[in-house]
Protein backbone atom coordinates (compact mmCIF):
# COMPACT_ATOMS: atom_id res chain seq x y z
CA UNK A 1 0.00 0.00 0.00
CA UNK A 2 1.12 3.53 -0.77
CA UNK A 3 -0.41 6.84 0.26
CA UNK A 4 -1.74 8.82 -2.73
CA UNK A 5 -2.79 12.44 -2.89
CA UNK A 6 -4.78 13.31 -6.01
CA UNK A 7 -5.70 16.90 -6.84
CA UNK A 8 -7.76 18.55 -9.56
CA UNK A 9 -6.52 22.12 -9.32
CA UNK A 10 -9.27 23.74 -11.45
CA UNK A 11 -12.13 23.09 -9.04
CA UNK A 12 -9.63 22.82 -6.17
CA UNK A 13 -10.76 19.35 -5.07
CA UNK A 14 -8.42 16.72 -3.68
CA UNK A 15 -8.40 13.49 -1.72
CA UNK A 16 -5.79 11.38 0.03
CA UNK A 17 -6.08 7.62 0.31
CA UNK A 18 -4.03 4.43 0.28
CA UNK A 19 -3.72 2.40 -2.92
CA UNK A 20 -2.39 -1.09 -3.49
CA UNK A 21 0.96 -1.10 -5.32
CA UNK A 22 0.74 -4.06 -7.66
CA UNK A 23 1.69 -5.08 -11.19
CA UNK A 24 -1.92 -6.36 -11.55
CA UNK A 25 -3.67 -3.06 -10.72
CA UNK A 26 -3.69 -0.20 -13.23
CA UNK A 27 -3.51 3.48 -12.34
CA UNK A 28 -6.88 3.86 -14.09
CA UNK A 29 -8.62 1.17 -11.97
CA UNK A 30 -6.75 1.68 -8.70
CA UNK A 31 -6.70 5.48 -8.61
CA UNK A 32 -8.53 7.35 -11.40
CA UNK A 33 -11.82 5.41 -11.17
CA UNK A 34 -11.58 4.58 -7.45
CA UNK A 35 -14.88 5.14 -5.63
CA UNK A 36 -13.20 7.54 -3.16
CA UNK A 37 -11.99 9.77 -6.03
CA UNK A 38 -15.41 9.72 -7.69
CA UNK A 39 -17.37 10.44 -4.50
CA UNK A 40 -15.03 13.33 -3.56
CA UNK A 41 -15.74 14.97 -6.93
CA UNK A 42 -12.05 15.17 -7.79
CA UNK A 43 -12.76 14.20 -11.41
CA UNK A 44 -15.46 16.84 -11.90
CA UNK A 45 -14.64 19.51 -14.46
CA UNK A 46 -16.42 22.70 -15.41
CA UNK A 47 -18.95 22.13 -18.18
CA UNK A 48 -16.92 23.80 -20.92
CA UNK A 49 -13.91 21.58 -20.13
CA UNK A 50 -16.06 18.44 -20.02
CA UNK A 51 -17.62 19.35 -23.38
CA UNK A 52 -14.17 19.79 -24.93
CA UNK A 53 -13.01 16.43 -23.54
CA UNK A 54 -16.09 14.83 -25.11
CA UNK A 55 -15.42 16.44 -28.51
CA UNK A 56 -11.76 15.40 -28.39
CA UNK A 57 -10.19 18.88 -28.30
CA UNK A 58 -8.91 18.35 -24.74
CA UNK A 59 -7.62 15.27 -22.98
CA UNK A 60 -7.41 14.61 -19.27
CA UNK A 61 -3.88 13.96 -18.03
CA UNK A 62 -2.67 12.71 -14.67
CA UNK A 63 0.67 14.27 -13.72
CA UNK A 64 3.10 12.96 -11.12
CA UNK A 65 5.14 15.58 -9.33
CA UNK A 66 8.60 14.40 -8.36
CA UNK A 67 11.88 16.07 -7.40
CA UNK A 68 13.17 15.44 -10.93
CA UNK A 69 10.22 17.16 -12.62
CA UNK A 70 6.93 15.80 -13.83
CA UNK A 71 5.61 12.80 -15.74
CA UNK A 72 2.21 12.90 -17.37
CA UNK A 73 -0.19 10.10 -18.35
CA UNK A 74 -3.23 10.25 -20.63
CA UNK A 75 -6.31 8.24 -19.67
CA UNK A 76 -5.25 5.56 -22.18
CA UNK A 77 -1.77 5.43 -20.61
CA UNK A 78 -3.33 5.14 -17.12
CA UNK A 79 -5.17 2.05 -18.38
CA UNK A 80 -1.85 0.44 -19.41
CA UNK A 81 0.31 1.51 -16.44
CA UNK A 82 0.27 -0.52 -13.23
CA UNK A 83 0.48 1.12 -9.83
CA UNK A 84 3.81 -0.73 -9.46
CA UNK A 85 5.14 0.92 -12.64
CA UNK A 86 3.92 4.29 -11.34
CA UNK A 87 5.76 3.80 -8.04
CA UNK A 88 8.89 2.62 -9.87
CA UNK A 89 9.02 5.80 -11.99
CA UNK A 90 9.64 8.03 -9.00
CA UNK A 91 13.23 9.22 -8.64
CA UNK A 92 13.16 8.53 -4.92
CA UNK A 93 10.72 6.78 -2.60
CA UNK A 94 8.13 9.18 -1.27
CA UNK A 95 5.75 8.72 1.65
CA UNK A 96 2.96 10.16 -0.49
CA UNK A 97 2.67 10.03 -4.27
CA UNK A 98 1.29 13.36 -5.49
CA UNK A 99 -0.89 13.22 -8.63
CA UNK A 100 -2.55 16.21 -10.29
CA UNK A 101 -5.37 15.96 -12.82
CA UNK A 102 -4.90 18.46 -15.62
CA UNK A 103 -5.97 18.83 -19.21
CA UNK A 104 -4.03 19.28 -22.40
CA UNK A 105 -5.08 20.45 -25.82
CA UNK A 106 -5.17 17.77 -28.50
CA UNK A 107 -4.40 18.16 -32.20
CA UNK A 108 -8.17 18.64 -32.71
CA UNK A 109 -8.17 21.80 -30.58
CA UNK A 110 -9.15 25.01 -32.35
CA UNK A 111 -9.38 27.97 -29.97
CA UNK A 112 -12.46 30.13 -30.10
CA UNK A 113 -11.89 33.85 -29.86
CA UNK A 114 -13.18 33.86 -26.29
CA UNK A 115 -10.76 31.05 -25.29
CA UNK A 116 -7.62 32.07 -27.18
CA UNK A 117 -5.01 33.22 -24.70
CA UNK A 118 -7.28 32.66 -21.71
CA UNK A 119 -4.55 30.77 -19.79
CA UNK A 120 -0.84 31.19 -19.21
CA UNK A 121 1.47 28.23 -18.63
CA UNK A 122 4.32 28.67 -16.15
CA UNK A 123 7.18 26.36 -15.33
CA UNK A 124 7.87 26.91 -11.65
CA UNK A 125 11.00 25.77 -9.86
CA UNK A 126 12.10 25.82 -6.25
CA UNK A 127 15.88 26.06 -6.72
CA UNK A 128 16.53 25.17 -3.07
CA UNK A 129 14.75 21.80 -3.28
CA UNK A 130 14.99 21.14 -7.02
CA UNK A 131 11.19 20.81 -7.35
CA UNK A 132 9.88 21.75 -10.81
CA UNK A 133 6.35 21.74 -12.16
CA UNK A 134 4.01 23.23 -14.74
CA UNK A 135 1.21 25.52 -13.60
CA UNK A 136 -1.60 26.90 -15.77
CA UNK A 137 -3.31 30.08 -14.67
CA UNK A 138 -6.33 31.84 -16.13
CA UNK A 139 -5.72 35.35 -17.42
CA UNK A 140 -7.68 37.57 -15.08
CA UNK A 141 -7.59 41.19 -13.96
CA UNK A 142 -8.57 39.96 -10.48
CA UNK A 143 -5.76 37.39 -10.08
CA UNK A 144 -2.30 38.64 -9.10
CA UNK A 145 0.79 36.65 -10.09
CA UNK A 146 1.54 36.13 -6.39
CA UNK A 147 -1.89 34.61 -5.70
CA UNK A 148 -1.91 32.68 -8.96
CA UNK A 149 1.53 31.10 -8.59
CA UNK A 150 2.69 31.21 -4.97
CA UNK A 151 -0.77 31.00 -3.46
CA UNK A 152 -2.12 28.30 -5.79
CA UNK A 153 -3.46 25.01 -4.49
CA UNK A 154 -0.92 23.13 -6.63
CA UNK A 155 1.99 25.05 -5.08
CA UNK A 156 0.66 24.44 -1.58
CA UNK A 157 -0.14 20.73 -1.97
CA UNK A 158 2.88 19.64 -4.03
CA UNK A 159 5.50 21.02 -1.66
CA UNK A 160 6.67 23.71 -4.08
CA UNK A 161 6.70 26.16 -1.18
CA UNK A 162 8.58 23.82 1.16
CA UNK A 163 12.05 25.00 2.09
CA UNK A 164 15.02 23.05 3.48
CA UNK A 165 15.41 23.49 7.24
CA UNK A 166 18.68 25.39 6.76
CA UNK A 167 16.87 28.09 4.73
CA UNK A 168 13.63 28.10 6.73
CA UNK A 169 15.52 28.85 9.95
Amino acid sequence: MKHISILNHLPGRSIDFDVLISSDLTVFDGIYTDEKVLSAGVRKWKKHFAKRVEDGSLEVRCTIFDRNGTRSFSVEEMKKTSTQELANQLSMPLETIMLVLQWDETEKYEPHKSEAGSCLKFQITNEATGWTGILELPISAKLSLYDGIYGSTVANVTGFRDWPKSIAD
